[in-house]
C-alpha cells in the first residue's frame, strides 16, 4: 500500500490523472480505506483538487473514526485546513480534544503555522501527557511563536519532565533578544536534570547572553559536573 501510495502521489502530479483523482473523491463508492489512502497520497498537493478533496475528508470525519484512522487523517486535515473551514475545524479538534494523547501529540507535529493555531497549542503546554507537552514546545520552536515566549519560561521552571524542560531552552533559544527570557534560562543552570542544563547553556549561547558569561564558567570548571554540560 506504501508504494500504491507512491504511485497515486506521482500520478496526481500530471494533468492526465485529475479527472480521474477528482472522481474518485467524489465518489460516495470509494471504501473508506481507499479514499484515506488516496487523500494521504495527495499529501501537501490536496488543495489543488478542492473541493472534492475536503468532501472526501469530511465524509471520513463523519463516520466516527477509530484511532487508526483519526491518526492517519491528521495528514489530509493539516495540509487542508488553510483551505477548508470543515478541515480546519477538524484538525483543530486534533489538536485539542482528540481523546487519545497519541493523536494530539502527532498532530502538533504537523503545525507549520503557530500563529494560526495559538490557543490550540497555548493549551496543549498545560497538556496532562508529557508527549503533548512535549510536541507542543516543538511546534513553538520557531521565531514567529513569540506570543507563547512566557508559557515556555514557564515549562522550563515547572515542568516535571526533563525532556520538556530541555525541549523549552531550545525554543527559548528561538525567541527574539530580551532579557526577560534570559532570566529563566540563567536559572536552569542549576536545574537538577544534566540533560536540561545542557541545553539551557547552548541556549544562552545562542542568545549571546554575555550577562550569564560566569555562571556558565562555573559550569565549566566544575569536575564534578557532568561531561555533556562542560562540553
Amino acid at each position: 500500500r506504501r508504494l500504491l501510495r507512491t504511485a497515486l502521489a506521482q500520478a496526481a502530479r500530471t494533468a492526465a490523472a485529475e479527472k480521474a483523482v477528482r472522481e474518485a473523491l467524489a465518489d460516495p463508492g470509494t471504501t473508506p480505506v481507499a479514499l484515506g489512502d488516496l487523500l494521504r497520497a495527495l499529501g501537501e498537493l490536496a488543495p489543488r483538487y478542492q473541493p472534492e478533496a475536503s468532501q472526501a475528508l469530511a465524509r471520513l470525519s463523519a463516520s466516527a473514526p477509530d484511532f487508526r484512522a483519526r491518526y492517519l487523517l491528521l495528514g489530509p486535515s493539516s495540509v487542508l485546513s488553510a483551505k477548508s473551514p470543515e478541515a480546519d475545524a477538524a484538525f483543530r479538534k486534533s489538536l485539542a480534544s482528540d481523546p487519545d494523547p497519541h493523536v494530539r501529540a502527532a498532530a502538533l507535529s504537523l503545525v507549520r503555522e503557530p500563529q494560526r493555531f495559538q490557543s490550540e497549542l497555548l493549551k496543549a503546554l498545560d497538556d496532562n501527557d508529557v508527549r503533548v507537552r512535549e510536541a507542543s514546545v516543538h511546534a513553538l520552536s520557531v521565531p514567529t511563536a513569540a506570543f507563547a515566549s512566557r508559557a515556555l519560561g514557564d515549562r522550563l521552571a515547572n515542568d516535571p519532565w526533563p525532556l520538556v524542560r530541555a525541549a523549552a531552552a531550545d525554543a527559548l533559544a528561538q525567541q527574539p533578544p530580551g532579557a526577560a527570557l534570559d532570566q529563566p534560562l540563567t536559572a536552569a543552570l542549576s536545574d537538577e536534570s544534566a540533560l536540561v542544563r545542557a541545553r539551557s547553556v547552548r541556549a544562552l549561547g545562542d542568545r549571546h547572553v554575555k550577562s550569564a558569561a560566569s555562571r556558565i564558567r562555573d559550569r565549566l570548571v566544575d569536575a564534578e559536573e557532568w561531561p555533556e554540560v562542560r562540553a
